[in-house]
């Protein structure tokens, strides 16, 4: 077998110990933009008939008590979502990309170079990300207090958020790639192998996961700062 050649890197990659461009500007989202019945609900508070929730006052402030719940509820939904996005970008690295990759040493690579860079963009680089930055949220959630903070840890994230750019720029390609694809019985079959026993059911659902990430932060980040005093 000869050896399988290594796939060009993306653009727009981080030198260890470089200086890093100040990370754009994060679009900001209309009001009300949470939904009802997501798990952004405040803990205790319980669904009606019509979607919202009773007791929750739009009017009233909340509680230092209630908020103080309300901050390590929402830390640990931090956590909990960090979790599964780093179990999702290591699914995408270790069942799709490096069995495509190793395919590239045989007589029927799975997909081209070229199709495998426009498919997977920088995946890998946002997984060196985010493993470190589940390990530090796992930190400070784990001793939390009511004095604890979770917006430091956002802030060491924010100045890397930038390599989103290339990720999300190259979406749509990238599931015009999949689908091209799809065309082919041997794509097909080795998708299917892929997802068996995945938390998710197909590789779309894995592809938006990087898409949405930043959005959940703002959201998470949103109500942190509306329960926390000033």
């Amino acid at each position: 077998n000869k050896p399988a050649p290594e796939v060009p890197a993306p653009s727009g990659s981080l030198s260890p110990g470089g200086n890093r461009p100040a990370p754009p500007p994060v679009p900001r989202r209309k009001s009300g933009y949470f939904e009802k019945g997501t798990i952004f609900r405040e803990p205790g508070a319980k669904e009606n008939g019509n979607g919202s929730s009773n007791g929750e006052s739009h009017h009233a402030a909340p509680s230092g008590e209630d908020m103080i719940r309300t901050r390590a509820y929402l830390a640990g939904e931090l956590l909990k979502t960090e979790s599964f996005y780093v179990r999702s970008l290591k699914t995408i690295v270790e069942k799709f990309l490096t069995p495509m990759r190793e395919s590239l040493a045989t007589d029927t690579p799975i997909l081209s170079i070229d199709g495998q860079k426009q498919l997977f963009s920088n995946i890998e680089m946002i997984l060196k990300i985010h493993e470190p930055f589940e390990a530090e949220v796992s930190k400070v959630v784990a001793d939390w207090n009511r004095d604890s903070k979770a917006g430091p840890l956002l802030l060491g994230l924010a100045p890397y958020l930038r390599i989103y750019m290339t990720y999300i720029n190259n979406y749509n390609k990238s599931m015009q790639v999949f689908q091209d694809g799809m065309k082919h019985k041997s794509f097909r079959r080795f998708i299917a192998d892929a997802s068996v026993g995945n938390d998710l059911d197909n590789w779309p659902s894995y592809c938006i996961q990087p898409v949405q990430r930043i959005l959940k932060y703002m959201l998470i980040l949103s109500e942190l700062i509306k329960n926390t005093p000033e």
